[in-house]
């Protein structure tokens, strides 16, 4: 067996032994799932260079190839609950999924017995649909690290994107430019094999030292949205007066209602308390627990808007006149923040606090 395949078991050995421990002593929950599905997807893929050769039995192969082609889904997975706390595994998110993996697996079915496909529409369909949708899915994940990079709080995640980023970066140009443009005229001046072999041995490597220190997973597993809990002050955060800056906080939030500007970014935020950019994130998460600011300020605008909701004199506002005027520029996004912090929409809201208020009127006349 050639090196690329031993490097690719070795890679592949690390991850299913990661992925073992993990599921042994994390705790459970959405997270963990989903981060065990994408060192699984992980590990089949690091054995390409043995499936892609008939050492293997066909059907164990066809497996290999499956379970390897969902890497790309399970790395939106992941990246999505990771960096912006929110579960995309949806039905037409599977669906799409089942799609590509499906189509691919047929086709590798039926390329190890025939000549296959041999047409302009079996290539359309098998070849190039499969790709096209993992690219999407790859997208997807681009998109869920990037969306919030800004809004980061956690100093951990927050590095962890840059990481994530380099890295993608460098082995997407490798495969995109070099092996798919470039060598398409020119001899490649390294074995490809070997060099995939290689990056994920050396991630697999680098997992098991992220992974294995205690304290990285509680920090970058979600949070619930709706109570966040204040983080442990750290004497290595270095000096500043949190006590003070907080209550400087706290007056922008709650007295002047600095959140009501839709333009509010954490640098903006930063400048308003006289601080830097790195020192605002600290505050915000060590002293009031957030992960994210977009989080953070959604919290505070939907707080408000409920007030406003419950309020019988402002009854005649439109829902839109509220949105905008607690700091969102549109419906869409208020909708959907306000159904993550209360569980339903600000129209069931509002009916529900009339009616609450009805009925606590109508006691009032039966007490009398």
């Amino acid at each position: 067996m050639e090196a690329a395949a031993w490097l690719g078991a070795m890679a592949s050995l690390i991850l299913l032994l990661l992925a073992a421990s993990i599921g042994w002593h994390a705790p459970g929950g959405r997270f963990k799932a989903y981060l065990l599905l994408w060192l699984l997807t992980l590990a089949a893929l690091a054995l390409a260079p043995i499936y892609n050769t008939p050492l293997l039995p066909a059907w164990l192969r066809l497996l290999l190839y499956s379970a390897a082609n969902l890497s790309p889904m399970s790395s939106a997975l992941l990246l999505f609950l990771l960096f912006e706390d929110r579960d995309i595994g949806g039905r037409s998110f599977w669906l799409l999924a089942g799609l590509a993996v499906g189509l691919d697996s047929f086709d590798l079915a039926m390329s190890l017995q025939q000549n296959w496909p041999n047409d302009r529409l079996g290539i359309a369909l098998f070849e190039y649909l499969p790709q096209l949708l993992k690219i999407g899915f790859l997208g997807l994940s681009l998109y869920g690290l990037l969306r919030s990079w800004r809004a980061e709080l956690i100093q951990g995640r927050w590095r962890l994107r840059h990481v994530a980023l380099g890295l993608g970066m460098l082995i997407g140009a490798e495969m995109l430019i070099v092996e798919n443009l470039w060598a398409v005229q020119h001899a490649l001046p390294y074995d490809a094999a070997g060099f995939h072999a290689t990056w994920q041995l050396a991630l697999a490597l680098g997992l098991c030292l992220a992974l294995l220190r205690p304290g990285p997973l509680a920090s970058w597993s979600p949070a619930p949205l709706s109570s966040p809990e204040p983080a442990v002050n750290e004497p290595g955060r270095g000096w500043l007066d949190w006590r003070r800056k907080r209550g400087e906080l706290q007056a922008l939030l709650e007295q002047q209602e600095i959140y009501r500007d839709p333009g509010l970014n954490l640098a903006g935020l930063a400048r308003a308390l006289a601080i830097p950019e790195y020192r605002a994130r600290q505050l915000i998460n060590g002293e009031l627990g957030y992960r994210n600011f977009n989080v953070f300020m959604n919290d505070y605008r939907s707080r408000a808007a409920a007030r406003a909701l419950a309020d019988p004199a402002l009854a005649h506002l439109p829902i839109l006149t509220i949105a905008m005027d607690v700091g969102y520029a549109s419906l869409a996004p208020f909708n959907r923040a306000f159904r993550e912090r209360f569980q339903m929409t600000p129209s069931e809201y509002r009916l529900q606090q009339r009616r609450g208020v009805s009925d606590a009127a109508q006691a009032s006349v039966v007490d009398c």
